[in-house]
């Protein structure tokens, strides 16, 4: 439950940190995909239901991948 917490808390933390500039479009792909994450914690959280945990597990994994190409990207 813990954890499922946390992990709620840092996706709010980055939906009201992010900016629609200078790309609305990708700042609304953004948010959804992280409210997205934040029902399947919460569904996850009330149904034990391990398959929503896993999913959203997949994507923060795929987020982290992502994020750091960019910044080695940014680093060249």
């Amino acid at each position: 439950f813990n954890g499922f917490q946390r992990t709620r808390s840092i996706l709010v933390e980055l939906i009201s940190t992010m900016k629609p500039d200078p790309d609305p479009s990708l700042y609304q792909r953004q948010s959804s995909l992280y409210l997205l994450m934040i029902s399947h914690l919460l569904e996850a959280s009330h149904s034990k239901d391990v398959a929503k945990a896993n999913e959203v597990s997949k994507l923060l994994e795929y987020e982290r991948e992502t994020l750091l190409m960019l910044m080695k990207k940014k680093a060249i």
